[in-house]
C-alpha cells in the first residue's frame, strides 16, 4: 500500500513538473518561429504537439511547411482532423499546402469540404468566416457565404462581410447589387453604410454599376429622398458635381428647402475648380428669390467664383472684364456697401486693380470699408492689408507701413498677423533697414503658414 502511494506521488509530481514546463517551452518555440529558426522550432513543437495538439497545431504546421516538409504536414493534418473533426479550419490548412505543391484540384477539394461542412449551420459559418478573414481568404469567404445563404435560405447572412469579400476579389457587380439590397432595408444611416466602399470607387466597374442601380431605384421611387441623397454622395465622390446638383435641386424642390443643400455642393465644386457647376448651383439659389436666406450669399459666391475662374484660366477678354465689373456694380446697387458685403468689397477692389489697374478706385473702396462699424476683425485686417498694398503701389509708403503695423498688432500670431509682419519686413528691406528686416524674417522662418515661412527664408538668405 505504501509503495503504491509513493508511486502515485511521483507520478503526480512528474505530471505537475511537466505541465509547469510547457508554458516556457511554448514561449521558446514561438520565439524560434518568430525569428524564422524553423528547425529549432519544429523540434519543440513536435514534442508540444504530443502533449497539447489543439493549441500548437497551427504553429507546428507552419514549421513543417516552412521547411518544405509538405508530405509530413499533410499526413499530420489528416490525422489531426480525424482526431478533432470540429476544427474545420484544418481543411483550409491542407488546401494551402496543396496550393504550395501546385495541386489545384486537391486544394479545391479541401476548400470545398470546409465550406460544405460549415455552411450547414450559422455557428459553423461564422466560425469558419473568422478563420478565413484572419488568414485573408476572401475568395473562399465568398463561396462560404453564398453556400450558407443557399442552404439556410437566409439572404442576410454576413451581409457587410460578403460585400467586403466581393470587393477584395474584384466582383464589383455582385458587390453593388448586395449593397443596394442592404440599402433598401435601411431608413437611417445609409450614407454611413455606403461610405464604407469609398476606397473602391476608383474602380469603374463598381462606380458604373452603383450609379446604374441607384438611378434605377430613383426611377422606381422618385419621391424617396434616400436614393437621391445616395446619388448625391456618389456623384460627389466621383467629382461629378453636375449630377450631384441635379439631385440636390430635385430634393430642394420636393421638400421646399431654402437652397442650403445646393449651396454646399456648389462650394465643393469651387474647391475642385469646377467653376461652371458651381455657378449653376449659385444661380439656382439666386433664382429662388430675395425671400430666401441664402440669396445674398449666393450672389456673393457667384461673383467670387467668376473671378476665381478668370484667375484659373489665366486670360479674359475686355468684354468679360466690363461685364463682370457691371455685375459687381449691380450687386452693390442691390445690397449696398455695408459690413454684410465687406468680403465682396475686398474682392471688387482686388478685381479693379487686377483687371483695370485703377488703384485709386480700389483705395477709395477699401478706405470707405474700414471706416464701417461692427466689421469682423479678420475681415477688417484683410481689408487693411490689401489697402496697404494699394497705397504702397501708389507711393504712400508711410501709410502702408502704418496699416501693416496695425494688422500685426491686432492679429498677433494668426496667419494674417504673420502676413503683415512679412510685408513690413519687405518694406524695411526696400527702405534700406536691413537689420530690422532680417530680425523680423528670422522670426517668420518658423511661421505656421508654410508659404510665409518659405518666403521669409528666401528673403532672409537674399539679404545676407
Amino acid at each position: 500500500m505504501r509503495t503504491r502511494f509513493v508511486l502515485w506521488v511521483l507520478l503526480v509530481g512528474c505530471s505537475w513538473s511537466l505541465k509547469s514546463q510547457i508554458p516556457t517551452e511554448i514561449k521558446l518555440a514561438k520565439q524560434y518561429l518568430d525569428n524564422q529558426e524553423f528547425e529549432k522550432a519544429e523540434l519543440l513543437f513536435q514534442n508540444l504537439y504530443s502533449i497539447n495538439p489543439k493549441e500548437v497545431f497551427p504553429q507546428y504546421l507552419t514549421c513543417l511547411t516552412s521547411l518544405r516538409k509538405y508530405a509530413e504536414a499533410i499526413e499530420i493534418s489528416k490525422k489531426h482532423i480525424v482526431k478533432y473533426p470540429d476544427q474545420y479550419e484544418t481543411h483550409i490548412y491542407i488546401a494551402n499546402i496543396y496550393e504550395k505543391l501546385k495541386d489545384t484540384a486537391k486544394a479545391k477539394k479541401e476548400y470545398h469540404i470546409a465550406v460544405e461542412t460549415c455552411s450547414k449551420s450559422l455557428d459553423r459559418t461564422y466560425y469558419l468566416y473568422e478563420f478565413l478573414k484572419k488568414n485573408r481568404q476572401p475568395d473562399i469567404i465568398v463561396s462560404l457565404i453564398e453556400m450558407a445563404r443557399e442552404r439556410q435560405k437566409l439572404s442576410s447572412i454576413l451581409s457587410q462581410e460578403y460585400i467586403e469579400a466581393l470587393l477584395e476579389t474584384n466582383q464589383y457587380k455582385k458587390a453593388a447589387k448586395q449593397l443596394i439590397e442592404d440599402l433598401k432595408t435601411q431608413k437611417e444611416d445609409y450614407i454611413n453604410s455606403i461610405s464604407k466602399i469609398q476606397f473602391y470607387l476608383s474602380k469603374k466597374d463598381l462606380s458604373n454599376e452603383l450609379e446604374r442601380q441607384i438611378y434605377t431605384q430613383i426611377s422606381k421611387e422618385p419621391n424617396e429622398d434616400k436614393w437621391s441623397e445616395i446619388a448625391i454622395w456618389l456623384s460627389i465622390q466621383l467629382k461629378n458635381f453636375e449630377d450631384a446638383l441635379i439631385q440636390s435641386k430635385a430634393i430642394d424642390k420636393r421638400k421646399a428647402e431654402n437652397g442650403y443643400r445646393v449651396i454646399q455642393i456648389a462650394d465643393m465644386a469651387v474647391e475642385e475648380e469646377n467653376y461652371q457647376a458651381a455657378l449653376d448651383g449659385y444661380q439656382y439659389v439666386i433664382d429662388k428669390g430675395k425671400a430666401y436666406p441664402f440669396y445674398i450669399q449666393a450672389n456673393q459666391k457667384k461673383l467670387a467664383t467668376i473671378v476665381a475662374s478668370y484667375q484659373y484660366n489665366g486670360r479674359i477678354d475686355s468684354t468679360k472684364i466690363i461685364q463682370t465689373k457691371d455685375l459687381f456694380i449691380d450687386f452693390f446697387n442691390q445690397f449696398g456697401y455695408l459690413t454684410q458685403t465687406a468680403e465682396t468689397q475686398i474682392l471688387y477692389a482686388k478685381y479693379i486693380v487686377s483687371y483695370t489697374s485703377k488703384i485709386d478706385t480700389a483705395v477709395a473702396i477699401l478706405q470707405r470699408l474700414i471706416s464701417l462699424q461692427g466689421m469682423p476683425s479678420h475681415v477688417l485686417s484683410r481689408a487693411k492689408l490689401d489697402l496697404g498694398d494699394y497705397l504702397l503701389a501708389s507711393g504712400d509708403v508711410w501709410e502702408a507701413a502704418l496699416l501693416y503695423g496695425q494688422v500685426d498688432r491686432d492679429e498677433k500670431d494668426s496667419p494674417l498677423g504673420e502676413e503683415a509682419r512679412f510685408k513690413s519686413a519687405k518694406l524695411f528691406y526696400f527702405n534700406g533697414d536691413f537689420e530690422l528686416a532680417q530680425d523680423i524674417l528670422t522670426i517668420l522662418k518658423s511661421s505656421t503658414t508654410e508659404l510665409i515661412a518659405n518666403d521669409a527664408l528666401y528673403t532672409a538668405q537674399f539679404i545676407q
